[in-house]
């Protein structure tokens, strides 16, 4: 958000443009992600409200990357204008929406807006066009607000690498296939597990043998067709085609977590995952990476591939 605001104090003289239809259209179209959020808060479910809050300030850190403002304005001023005049009324509504849980850092930022009677801040004015001329000074205030928040007290999920050992067919269902794989372990004892998984539509059993995955290990057992899955195994879905999230160099056990955030942490936590709770972390592919937010999954050997369209869903 600092860059949005110093781009337009720079190259603008601080001063706003106007809004054409495709920018409003566009404005228009975060209203249901602001309502979803203030929905949470009203619910008391702090988790979803921040995990919404850091999609949306990743919808706006899109839009500003693939409109390369710093290239348009050499190009087409006007429309740069336009440009990081929408990027700075999300800057807005985001702090808006984060007023609650970050007050301090909201304020700051929301006074460059010339907002100022903060006792009797509402959200009256989320979703509106920006109502100055032109904005203060913008300065680093401090950390983003993804480095701001505990990426670990919103990841509940403990992802392990793991390797398939064994691929038999589930004799219940067409669709299944009943995997052994190994999460590692200790003392030299592999730690087998058994992962029911609907992939034989998708992949062979020569395939799947020996090859590393991403293993959801906290996630509550339950029993497929009479078959019990002991967790469940990562794939990208765009609608068309499912594919595998696997690991190269990383090794059987390695912990898989967001860039950044604590990883320590987040193996430590003992909690049983929901299914439900799991999608809700709304993980999905960018740039062949499997990201949480603006963050990559990870282990400490490398970033986590997978050879998937942006946008796939990964479950």
């Amino acid at each position: 958000m600092h860059r949005t605001l110093v781009f337009i104090n720079n190259n603008f003289d601080s001063r706003l443009g106007s809004l054409g239809s495709d920018e409003k259209f566009f404005l228009q179209q975060l209203q249901p992600k602001y309502d979803s959020i203030v929905r949470h808060y009203s619910e008391y479910d702090f988790k979803d409200a921040v995990k919404e809050l850091l999609e949306l300030s990743s919808t706006g850190n899109r839009y500003f990357q693939e409109n390369q403002p710093w290239q348009l304005v050499k190009a087409d001023r006007k429309k740069c204008h336009k440009i990081v005049t929408v990027a700075a009324n999300i800057v807005k509504d985001l702090m808006l929406l984060c007023y609650p849980i970050l007050p301090g850092y909201s304020e700051k930022v929301l006074r460059l807006f010339g907002f100022s009677d903060f006792a009797r801040l509402g959200l009256g004015e989320l979703g509106k066009a920006v109502s100055v001329e032109r904005i203060g000074q913008s300065r680093i205030i401090f950390a983003p607000i993804e480095e701001t928040i505990s990426i670990a007290e919103i990841f509940p999920a403990v992802l392990r690498v793991g390797r398939v050992e064994s691929v038999e067919d589930h004799p219940n269902a067409d669709k299944l296939y009943v995997l052994k794989v190994n999460l590692g372990g200790s003392g030299g004892k592999p730690k087998i597990i058994q992962l029911v998984a609907g992939l034989r539509q998708h992949y062979g059993r020569d395939e799947l043998l020996g090859r590393k995955i991403v293993v959801v290990s906290n996630l509550k057992h339950a029993k497929l067709r009479g078959y019990e899955s002991e967790g469940m195994l990562l794939a990208a879905d765009d609608g068309k085609k499912v594919v595998l999230v696997s690991p190269v160099d990383s090794q059987p056990g390695d912990l898989v977590f967001p860039e950044g955030s604590d990883a320590d942490k987040i193996a430590s936590s003992r909690k049983q995952l929901a299914i439900d709770g799991f999608y809700r972390l709304g993980l999905k592919v960018r740039d062949e990476r499997v990201m949480f937010g603006l963050k990559s999954l990870r282990t400490a050997r490398e970033v986590i591939p997978v050879d998937a369209a942006d946008d796939a869903v990964v479950r």
